[in-house]
């Protein structure tokens, strides 16, 4: 079984981002959460099993957009969400 990992910007509502991260800890697609600095609060990884080799991304970008839609976005505190879901990536090992 493959992963495909994408990557979820949050802006969270002042003073809150330490019960947003429990929240997303609960979830089973999310694998990282980082504090970041700048216009977003949150760097979230989400880590997505795709079925075969010829997974197309169409099909995963509308999977991880309905997760992020369903799952992190009705997060209580959490204001707005940016979803990024790579093409292709390249791991140094």
């Amino acid at each position: 079984m493959s992963f495909k990992r994408s990557f979820v910007f949050l802006n969270v509502k002042s003073q809150k981002i330490d019960y947003v991260i429990d929240e997303l800890l609960k979830l089973n697609r999310v694998k990282e959460v980082y504090v970041i600095t700048g216009e977003k609060d949150l760097l979230v990884v989400l880590e997505t099993k795709i079925a075969g080799l010829i997974a197309g991304l169409e099909g995963s970008s509308r999977d991880v957009a309905n997760y992020v839609i369903e799952k992190i976005g009705k997060i209580k505190f959490v204001q707005k969400t940016e979803t990024i879901v790579p093409s292709r990536s390249e791991i140094k090992v």
